[in-house]
């Protein structure tokens, strides 16, 4: 190989030069990362240095490196009231995650303080399923010693722990988990799941509007253990606003329960050899009073009751304008009234009307729009088809 001895004019260095043309070469070599450096992003310079110095080229590289991800998720069992929370690491790329740590927070929405989640119980398998030992478990932290000739390298790593609820259950009570992955200067990943222990009872209240004009509501009572729900009632109060400028009372309007038995009295609720759902119904003109009364026993872990409301006379447009304040109380589920406010919009409101005069027909054609806020059938209104947004076309004839 032909060389010679050049000096470095910036180094004062000699160095030796192979003087025979090569066309191209290639250069590799490794750079050390440490988990410090996940997720962060390098820069690689590289200029080609001439024999008697500065550079007849340069290049730069710009790239990140991969960094580890986590996942959490929560499940409840209400028969061993407890919460089973997963951690999963994500290491696609099999990084040592060795000096990394996990730190896990839980809190909850009732309770100033909670116990936190000890991982020293903990479940750790790598991604095979095999289990893994070894961390360092330091109550809600886990880590990931650095430890000679040992790398912790799987593609995934699944911890599992198990939180005991309180005696109660923690009944009504939502848990939140944050986990985060951190190196010794920042986060490099974070999650968090909820997880909601139902109340032993709730009550949910829903409205719906049909097309031909009657009022749905559903009283959903929610028995979550199944425990006894029978012989409790729940108190429904309905009121309407703006009958009176229709000139209505509740009078007008039928009420009907898909799945009671009407009695004449409350005494007769708790006092009946009727099983089943019975009910009572006071109103003056402008609010009904309803008590329902389940007069039988019952485990079911959900009861519901469905009554309807519509105008005797079947005509629709009295519903237009009225306000409607719906509330229903569960005696097993006290102080949580559960309902609805809504009012039932108009559905004339027009659009800008447009029209057309064809001079040869010696006729006008006239073009609005109506609106159908609440998709009620329009059929009772001139010149309608039923759709939500309905188009009218009048034709004017001038005669001859």
């Amino acid at each position: 190989m032909d060389t010679s001895t050049v000096v470095n004019e910036q180094t004062g260095q000699e160095q030796v030069w192979n003087t025979q043309p090569i066309k191209e070469f290639l250069i590799e070599y490794d750079t050390k990362v440490t988990e410090d450096d996940y997720g962060t992003t390098m820069t690689n310079w590289t200029g080609l240095v001439r024999p008697t110095g500065g550079y007849t080229d340069q290049d730069t590289m710009t790239g990140s490196v991969p960094k580890p991800s986590v996942d959490k998720s929560g499940s409840y069992d209400s028969t061993a009231k407890t919460i089973t929370w997963t951690v999963k690491v994500n290491n696609s790329r099999g990084q040592d995650l060795s000096g990394l740590t996990l730190n896990d927070t839980l809190t909850a929405d009732e309770k100033s303080s909670v116990d936190q989640i000890n991982f020293a119980n903990a479940v750790i398998t790598d991604a095979s399923g095999s289990t893994v030992t070894g961390l360092t478990a330091n109550g809600s932290s886990l880590s990931f010693p650095k430890t000679d000739g040992v790398k912790y390298n799987s593609t995934s790593y699944t911890i599992t722990y198990v939180q005991e609820l309180a005696a109660d259950g923690d009944k009504g009570e939502t848990f939140t988990n944050d986990i985060k992955l951190e190196n010794s200067k920042t986060v490099l990943s974070e999650d968090s799941d909820k997880v909601h222990i139902p109340q032993e009872f709730e009550a949910e209240k829903s409205y719906t509007l049909t097309s031909d004009g009657a009022i749905v509501y559903t009283i959903r009572l929610v028995n979550e253990y199944g425990s006894e729900i029978g012989h409790s009632s729940v108190n429904d109060k309905l009121t309407f606003s703006g009958l009176a400028g229709h000139g209505l009372s509740i009078d007008d309007f039928d009420v009907t329960v898909s799945n009671g038995t009407k009695v004449s009295s409350a005494a007769e609720l708790e006092d009946n050899e009727t099983s089943g759902l019975l009910y009572y119904q006071t109103h003056d003109t402008s609010t009904l009073d309803t008590t329902f009364y389940i007069n039988e026993d019952s485990t079911d872990h959900e009861y519901v009751i469905t009554y309807t409301i519509k105008p005797k006379n079947g005509d629709i447009r009295l519903l237009e304008g009225l306000g409607l304040r719906n509330s229903a109380e569960w005696s097993k589920w006290p102080d949580h009234p559960v309902g609805t406010d809504k009012t039932i919009e108009k559905p004339t409101d027009l659009s800008e009307k447009t029209g057309s005069v064809n001079e040869k027909a010696n006729t006008a054609t006239w073009t609005f729009t109506i609106y159908n806020n609440n998709g009620l059938d329009l059929s009772t209104y001139k010149g309608t088809d039923g759709s939500n947004t309905v188009k009218v076309v009048e034709d004017t004839d001038f005669g001859k």
